[in-house]
């Protein structure tokens, strides 16, 4: 399929389908907004989706690459488990927009703190990643639903304040 035509197109869905092919051939597609490729077998380097996304889903895929050739500004929801994604938890620091973060087994490293302007979290998914820190950093997210620090090197103590 030659998706790199239709350049206009800002949204692909194409979730747990038989889909296959290298990130690479999407690269054209500068308008692309959002994209969930998750299940799928497609493959490749993150650093290829050059593109400002509001929502990246490639979770469960052979993507590889390291979390700071993302672009970031205007992410919102990012899912990227069971990827071979690497990198700093630090290169997410300016997703100031960010409500979801999926990032449970992969290779990410980095200290919890560096999500602390992540204010508008909701979701955070960090299980089985190489994350440290502490714990009283959660008081930053207000608006957290759902929390997975399992496996994880995050210490502290459950407080009353």
């Amino acid at each position: 399929m030659a998706l790199k035509e239709n350049t206009e197109l800002n949204w692909i869905y194409m979730r747990d389908t038989s889909v296959f092919g290298d990130l690479q051939s999407l690269s054209a597609l500068r308008k692309l907004e959002r994209l969930n490729l998750r299940g799928t077998k497609v493959y490749g380097d993150l650093k290829s989706l050059s593109m400002e996304f509001k929502w990246l889903d490639v979770s469960n895929t052979k993507v590889s690459g390291d979390l700071k050739t993302l672009r970031t500004a205007k992410l919102e929801n990012l899912h990227l488990w069971g990827t071979q994604v690497t990198g700093d938890l630090a290169s997410l620091a300016t997703a100031t927009e960010m409500t979801f973060l999926g990032l449970s087994d992969t290779e990410i490293s980095g200290h919890l703190a560096s999500l602390s302007n992540l204010t508008h979290l909701w979701k955070l998914n960090l299980a089985r990643t190489k994350v440290i820190g502490d714990l009283s950093i959660i008081s930053a997210w207000q608006e957290l639903e759902l929390l997975d620090l399992s496996d994880t090197q995050i210490t502290g103590e459950f407080t009353k304040d």
